[in-house]
């Protein structure tokens, strides 16, 4: 990194972060760098040897011209002889300039600051104005450990925290407490306010970590979808299951429910198809046990042949159509009443309509719809009788035409009349109308037909 004519080697992440159990200990750097060869109109150069940012700061150590080719830099890092540094500095090559980049002197506090996390170790990279070359041979930060008996150093502090607070200055939050101002100095550890089922939150914005005890929320203070109770108590049966209407898995309809002290606690939201405030009941339309194990409600079959505008359509819980539309009838309305006929699945079925006297029964053929007729009827409701034959409701008997006063040997299917000749009358076609004389034969003629006036 450069400042127009000064650069700096940028130090790895390993070297920052939390950076306390250095405090009072040495950075120590070799470096060397190479002149341009026979030129000597160049100068050594004079900026800090060591910038650190952290915790919004910019402070800086040493301004020295160094002679020579190679130096060794031994940094303390106390605050003593730590200047603050400008960050929209331009050139700290200058004189000018390296007068005014000394900023205030660094207290004590501000050096924990930075060093409770630091963000960016820049090392000086360039001592010459013709400089060509520059190697960094060497960088050893000394800190000391933590949770060991003793420290490496005596500088660093080790401070006896109140509940709550940890860390060698007590600039931490132990488990289960957060930082209230979210800052890491000055800020207020307080206790995590997760209704005691979990350990932890997050230690600037207090939001509670993974809920355990089926709870949810910012605070752990909601029971999870499926469970009713009260988190606030802070035990780990403080959110109970939902039966709805039982807790097991196969019949636990529904993972909501809604407090509701009038109902013992809480009220299911059920599902489409079932009802009742555990989701006990099949609502209307269907059919089930849902209280018993591995039973569901599902939708009443009939084939479509109710009317939906009624209630109580078909039996909750065995499933049996109760109110079939359309003739049709079964427990699934999937066949044709009695004494009807046809398609029973698109609710199309007819009274048979078999004739008292032609039929040997009311029913038919639930498809076809044919009567079954006896002897000498025909006809699909057996209305009428076989050729030779009339008189529907006289037991078709034999037509019986007069072979001269008939003009055809066959008589009406439905009422055994013969066709008769010209003036002839009677059933059978055996007689002369009134007023009528002559032959069967020739047909009967009026005895008006001659007379002239």
């Amino acid at each position: 990194m450069g400042f127009f004519e000064a650069y700096y080697y940028l130090a790895p992440q390993e070297y920052l972060g939390r950076r306390m159990t250095s405090y009072g200990q040495t950075l120590t750097v070799k470096v060397s760098w190479v002149r341009l060869r026979g030129d000597t109109s160049g100068r050594a150069t004079r900026c800090p040897d060591v910038i650190i940012e952290g915790a919004g700061y910019r402070i800086a150590y040493g301004d020295n011209a160094h002679r020579g080719r190679k130096a060794t830099l031994e940094i303390p890092f106390y605050e003593h002889d730590w200047f603050h540094f400008p960050k929209d500095i331009t050139d700290i090559t200058s004189t000018t300039q390296s007068e005014s980049y000394r900023g205030e002197a660094v207290t004590r506090r501000q050096m924990m600051e930075i060093l409770s996390s630091m963000e960016s170790l820049m090392i000086r990279a360039r001592y010459h104005t013709v400089q060509v070359e520059g190697v960094l041979h060497d960088v050893i930060l000394e800190y000391g450990a933590e949770g060991t008996a003793t420290l490496v150093t005596g500088a660093v502090e080790r401070c006896s925290c109140p509940p709550g607070y940890s860390g060698l200055s007590c600039e931490s939050c132990e488990p289960g407490f957060r930082r209230v101002s979210n800052t890491i100095f000055g800020g207020e550890c307080r206790k995590c306010e997760c209704n005691g089922h979990v350990d932890t939150c997050d230690p600037f914005t207090g939001a509670c970590g993974e809920c355990q005890h089926n709870t949810v929320g910012v605070h752990c203070e909601r029971c999870q979808a499926g469970y009713f109770g009260d988190p606030a108590r802070g035990t780990p049966d403080a959110c109970q299951p939902c039966a709805c209407p039982l807790t097991l898995g196969a019949n636990h309809f529904t993972p909501r429910c809604v407090p509701d002290l009038d109902l013992g606690g809480y009220k299911c939201q059920c599902p489409a198809g079932y009802e009742g405030p555990r989701c006990e009941t099949c609502a209307d339309g269907y059919f089930g046990n849902p209280l018993v194990p591995g039973n569901f409600c599902q939708p009443c079959e009939c084939n479509g042949n109710l009317d939906f505008r009624e209630t109580n359509n078909c039996d909750r819980q065995t499933g049996e159509c109760l109110k079939c539309v359309g003739n049709t009838a079964g427990w699934h309305c999937e066949r044709c009443k009695e004494n009807h006929y046809g398609d029973p699945k698109r609710g199309q079925c007819i009274r048979c309509g078999c004739h008292r006297e032609g039929s040997a029964a009311a029913q038919c053929d639930p498809e076809s719809g044919q009567c079954q007729c006896k002897r000498l009827y025909t006809g699909r409701q057996c209305d009428r009788c076989i050729s030779g034959h009339g008189g529907v409701n006289e037991g078709c008997p034999a037509c019986q035409c007069h072979p001269e006063g008939s003009s055809s040997a066959t008589c009406d299917p439905f009422t055994g009349q013969c066709p008769c000749n010209p003036g002839v009358t009677g059933r059978r076609c055996n007689e002369c109308l009134p007023d009528h004389y002559g032959t069967l034969a020739g047909g009967c003629a009026s005895e008006y037909s001659n007379f002239r006036f």
